[in-house]
């Protein structure tokens, strides 16, 4: 057991949103820069050159710092994981285009990573209102505080 969920699901999530972002890219783009973009695509596996792995591996040592040597108290809140991909530091830019693989990919797609913003909002599972009553008929206190917002899939725009 590593406690690492949270960077794990962050990531999951992050290269969800840039593989979608790639295809609308490639939808749009002419079709030498919609080769490149395929061909990233396909590298966006277990094994390629822009794979779960390495921009893991970046993310756990550069942005999101984990000691390697106690897994077992590696435990974060998922919020302030998500800000650190999405938000500069005093001294670094923004998390996200830290990652050297989406570096490449923006680069290989004669896109300028500066001119784009990853941005986040807090919303929770639709079902996530029925945390409380279960709580409370277990006998313990609520704790859970929804946002106000319950997430939902909208189109974007590039």
């Amino acid at each position: 057991m590593t406690n690492l969920c949270h960077s794990f699901a962050t990531m999951s999530a992050f290269r969800q949103v840039l593989l979608n972002f790639i295809k609308k890219v490639q939808r749009k783009s002419p079709p030498e820069i919609a080769a490149r973009c395929k061909k990233i695509i396909a590298e966006i596996n277990e094994k390629g050159e822009y794979s779960f792995n390495r921009m893991l591996a970046v993310f756990l040592g550069c942005i999101s710092p984990r000691s390697y040597s106690n897994f077992s108290k590696q435990s974060a809140i998922t919020e302030t994981v998500i800000a650190r991909l999405v938000s500069k530091t005093a001294f670094e830019i923004e998390g996200w285009k830290r990652i050297l693989p989406v570096r490449e990919m923006f680069e290989k797609i004669n896109l300028k990573i500066d001119d784009f913003e990853l941005i986040y909002e807090k919303v929770n599972h639709p079902n996530s209102h029925a945390v409380n009553p279960v709580l409370e008929k277990l006998g313990g206190k609520p704790y859970f505080n929804p946002a106000q917002r319950t997430f939902e899939v909208c189109p974007y725009r590039l």
